[in-house]
């Protein structure tokens, strides 16, 4: 890892766990991690990415039913509050189950 690299880590890191986003673990699972360099001139030119392949290989899916999307928009006839949820972190706005939490240690 380049030092560059390094220092980008170091503060993607401190950035997430400072925001509670993301915790210490000893879990004895572990992901890798990689970044991806963003095209352009941009304030953060490193995006980090998780490999949760083998994770997800060994994941068992549930199977849900979706309602249709007329049934939901039907259920909204008359309703004045609305709720939009801005996920622009992903994955990191979005809390684990305590249980699942060492399955995503990096």
């Amino acid at each position: 890892m380049s030092k560059m690299e390094q220092d980008a880590f170091e503060e993607f890191v401190k950035d997430k766990l400072r925001k509670g986003w993301i915790e210490v673990s000893n879990s004895p699972w572990v992901s890798n991690i990689f970044e991806w360099l963003r095209s352009g001139k941009r304030q953060i030119p490193l995006r980090w990415m998780f490999d949760y392949r083998y994770l997800n290989s060994v994941t068992v899916i549930a199977k849900i039913h979706l309602p249709l999307i007329d049934e939901r928009f039907d259920k909204m006839v008359g309703c004045v509050i609305y709720t939009l949820i801005d996920l622009s972190q992903g994955y990191h706005q979005m809390r684990v189950v305590k249980s699942s939490r060492l399955h995503t240690a990096f």
